[in-house]
């Protein structure tokens, strides 16, 4: 039997190989621009420029993370500075208005100025938002739309009217000549409806109450169209007036004129002897991932269309709820 090989060719296939290998890795080094492009090439190296990698990527998206700070800040700022312009012009009227020439007319225009100066400063520090996130509010926690939230033994004031507004006619809403003015712990708020008309709609009115309450009360519809105001203050001290012309109060009050007692609710003073009551409100469906907490319990909302519960709260699904107040139930349920 006769074999046939050729050593010379087979070696000189094997260099080759090996020559094509080195420069497969230093083309790849070439094109990458990179010395250590996989755990063979360097083993301690690679584990150490992964490392550093990291780092690099970690602080870049902390100068991202900053960057979106100041942005936030900047938004603040402007809102904060409109604010201030607002506040210069308020004062500059009052002082104009102590003026002794000036007639009742000349007073009532400045005090309009005044009213929608007021209303427009409630809806900046209202409305003012950074990615949907309120940033003048300081009573809303992040990630969650909790209004309120406090434990206590008192109460806070709460007004309730025995007007069904759902029930007003078009025009009921036209108050553009009358004044209205809610005080909240000694505090007057005064609620512009100087920009009224047969048009402005029962959501248009609630609007301008909450504008002018901020963050010192929470005016909702109760299931029967009556008003319902509540403070975020709770004891003794806590305490709901309103007043104004009677077109106006009439909303809240049936019935009421001129000259009657206004429309009042104190809250009740904490007692060490009672029984803590809890108060939260929400002015929409919590996000995922938001909690509060209440006493020792810490609830926490999620979806469950979207994954289950894993942690380690009380949960509650907002999957299907239709509204704060279905959220509400479960909790309290």
């Amino acid at each position: 039997m006769r074999i046939n090989h050729n050593i010379s060719a087979m070696n000189a296939h094997r260099l080759l190989n090996i020559n094509n290998a080195f420069a497969s890795k230093s083309l790849e080094k070439l094109s990458s621009g990179k010395r250590i492009n996989r755990a063979g090439d360097d083993a301690a190296g690679m584990a150490i420029t992964e490392k550093m990698r990291a780092q690099i990527n970690g602080l870049k998206m902390a100068s991202r993370n900053s960057l979106d700070g100041v942005s936030l800040v900047q938004t603040a700022e402007g809102a904060m500075s409109e604010i201030h312009s607002m506040l210069q012009r308020m004062r500059e009227l009052c002082v104009q208005a102590a003026n002794g020439t000036m007639s009742s007319s000349d007073r009532q225009a400045i005090q309009d100025e005044i009213n929608q100066l007021t209303s427009e400063v409630n809806r900046i520090a209202n409305g003012t938002e950074y990615n949907t996130r309120n940033i003048l509010k300081g009573n809303e926690g992040p990630n969650s739309h909790t209004l309120v939230h406090r434990m206590s033994t008192g109460e806070s004031a709460q007004y309730r009217g025995n007007v069904d507004l759902t029930a007003v006619g078009a025009g009921g809403f036209n108050l553009s000549s009358d004044q209205l003015s809610i005080w909240v712990d000694g505090e007057e708020k005064v609620v512009n409806l100087t920009g009224t008309d047969n048009s402005t709609t029962l959501d248009n009115f609630m609007e301008l109450v909450n504008d002018a309450l901020g963050d010192s009360a929470k005016a909702v519809l109760d299931k029967d169209g009556h008003i319902e105001i509540t403070t975020l203050s709770i004891g003794g001290s806590s305490k709901i007036e309103i007043n104004g012309s009677q077109n106006a109060v009439r909303l809240f009050k049936s019935g009421w004129s001129t000259g009657n007692p206004n429309p009042s609710a104190t809250g009740t003073a904490e007692s060490a002897t009672s029984s803590a009551k809890g108060y939260f409100y929400f002015d929409s469906i919590p996000e995922v991932g938001s909690t509060i907490k209440i006493g020792n319990e810490t609830i926490e909302f999620f979806d469950s269309s979207v994954a289950p519960y894993v942690g380690s709260n009380r949960p509650i699904d907002i999957n299907g709820k239709a509204n704060a107040e279905d959220v509400v139930d479960e909790i309290i349920s």
